[in-house]
């Protein structure tokens, strides 16, 4: 019996080992567990950065930038089998860049960068590109999309040639006789010219002074629009010159080698020579490159806002040309520049902005009604903001017992129609404060003070908007901000060689240097302290200017936390 039991348990491993070796099955004792799967888990540290050779923050025509990720793997085991992957929506027609990147793998705690490169061909047009980033990983364990919106810009084709030149030397060009040719060599168009190379070609027997060839050379990197390179070159035409007219021919290449302009210089023997070094006036074209660097430095380099500020609304009244007073030198320069801002900086649709420039009695008052409707109608967005800007005259009523202040209309006369023919200040506040925006910002460079001539006119002081009367507007209500230029009897006054007046240019200063990242507290108190200290230094002190923040009471300084963007 016992070997029987035996033979049986003998009989059962062996049916046991082979049902194994068919079937697959681990016999007992002999069980595979598979390694465990750390997951690792990612973040892309901070926002996906951009970097362009020329540092403006746009993807130019012909420019190769960097989208860069920095990825740290967070997780409890090792990343394996990632790829970086890129998409670039919008005005994409002349960019070129891949798609995936593979990613070595990152071990915990290891942070790595990971470079896309995007090249612009010079087709490339004015517009946006929208750029979509993410991680991959083969268990679906990468990271959500990241989003950058960036500029694309056309291409600005330079333009070099010889601008002007001029002979220095003693008496008349004579054979034998050492003289130097001054010449201008520029770039007058908006694009920066690059690799810039000038030959300058002598005829036979005509010799430099520096070596003795026939050739003067000169090369430049870089050319900027406008800038421009004097050149000196020493020479003289030999005894056996034998013509009346000396041809200089003077080839000018750069990088593109179709935007410069090649020329021959003409002299002519017994030609009187500059006893004094110096180089005679630019032409026209040059004079006009000049012309456009002397705008106000708040005028140029605005900054560009990525993100569109689709709840802001905007209005601004720009009254520069009076009928019947004197105009308002600054009032267009200050109503078009803040325009802009509002476009490039705080990112407003330009649908949303009305620009009214010297507006009648009649428009104005079409204008303020017409946004309070606006306002009305956007009650139901809890987020929607509202701006106003005036630029022109102001006046405050003559009557101590009206308190009240008037925006002028260029149609207005004198004081004495005010009411009939100006706009009241009380009267647009009213229109305002009945719509209940949840935010809204009055902006009033008028003084509403100013330079008074006469009791009958609403004269325009030298370098000032409005006229001298204290400012006894009726408080009102609401979430709202007025700003004024200035305070009590004070002026308004202008600020001649930066073609603005001072409340305007310093306001549009810090919009340019925050891009209009800051809180309406913080900005009022830059622009008070600016405005008054402009004003003391280009005034002498003679005219003192203080900013004003009129709030109702129901806001007190609740609107210091506000922000424009």
């Amino acid at each position: 019996m016992k070997k029987t039991v035996q033979i049986i348990l003998f009989l059962f491993a062996i049916n046991l080992s082979a049902m194994a070796q068919v079937s697959g099955v681990s016999p007992v004792g002999s069980l595979h567990i598979g390694k465990q799967f750390l997951p690792p888990s990612f973040v892309i540290n901070g926002k996906p950065m951009f970097k362009d050779q020329d540092n403006n923050r746009a993807i130019n025509a012909n420019e190769k930038c960097e989208i860069v990720l920095s990825v740290t793997n967070n997780g409890r085991g090792t990343a394996q089998g990632l790829k970086a992957v890129m998409n670039i929506t919008g005005d994409t027609n002349e960019l070129r860049y891949s798609k995936s990147k593979n990613i070595p793998d990152i071990k915990v705690g290891e942070t790595r960068e990971v470079h896309f490169v995007i090249e612009a061909g010079l087709n490339t047009v004015n517009g946006q590109a929208q750029v979509e980033v993410k991680i991959q990983e083969p268990h679906a364990l990468g990271t959500l999309p990241q989003y950058l919106v960036l500029e694309t810009r056309a291409f600005e084709a330079p333009l070099v040639k010889c601008m002007d030149y001029a002979l220095e030397g003693e008496g008349v060009l004579t054979l034998g006789q050492p003289f130097t040719l001054n010449m201008v060599i520029q770039n007058i168009r908006s694009g920066k010219a690059t690799d810039v190379k000038v030959n300058v070609k002598l005829p036979t027997n005509v010799i430099s002074g520096f070596d003795g060839t026939s050739s003067f050379y000169y090369s430049y990197s870089v050319l900027a629009p406008g800038e421009s390179k004097d050149l000196k070159m020493p020479m003289y035409a030999n005894l056996a010159y034998d013509k009346q007219d000396i041809p200089i021919k003077v080839k000018i290449s750069e990088h593109y080698g179709k935007y410069a302009v090649d020329t021959t210089i003409h002299l002519k023997l017994q030609e009187v020579l500059l006893s004094r070094d110096v180089i005679v006036a630019r032409k026209k074209e040059t004079i006009r490159i000049d012309t456009a660097s002397l705008k106000s430095d708040v005028d140029k380099n605005i900054p560009v806002a990525f993100a569109k500020n689709d709840n802001l609304y905007v209005m601004i009244i720009a009254n520069q040309t009076y009928n019947n007073e004197q105009d308002v030198s600054t009032a267009l320069n200050d109503g078009r520049t803040m325009q802009q801002y509002c476009i490039q900086t705080l990112g407003v649709p330009e649908n949303q902005i009305r620009m009214y420039e010297n507006r009648t009695y009649v428009q104005m008052k079409g204008d303020i009604s017409s946004f309070a409707n606006t306002m009305n109608l956007n009650k139901g967005n809890s987020d929607a903001k509202f701006m106003v800007f005036y630029f022109g005259h102001g006046m405050a009523d003559q009557n101590k017992n009206i308190e009240d202040s008037y925006l002028l209309p260029v149609d207005a006369t004198t004081q004495r129609q005010l009411k009939d023919q100006a706009i009241s200040r009380n009267w647009m506040m009213e229109q305002f404060s009945n719509a209940q925006p949840r935010q809204l910002v009055v902006f009033l460079e008028s003084c509403f003070s100013g330079a008074c001539n006469t009791d009958d006119l609403l004269a325009y002081g030298l370098h000032s908007s409005g006229t001298r009367f204290e400012d006894k507007t009726t408080p009102f209500k609401g979430n709202i901000l007025v700003l004024t230029a200035s305070s009590g009897m004070q002026t308004a006054n202008a600020y001649p060689t930066q073609r603005h007046n001072i409340f305007t240019y310093e306001f549009l200063k810090i919009l340019q240097s925050t891009k209009g990242d800051i809180s309406l507290g913080l900005l009022f108190d830059r622009l008070k302290q600016n405005t008054s200290a402009t004003a003391d230094r280009i005034y002498n002190g003679d005219r003192q200017q203080t900013p004003g923040a009129l709030s109702s009471s129901e806001l007190k300084n609740q609107w210091r936390n506000w922000k424009l963007k």
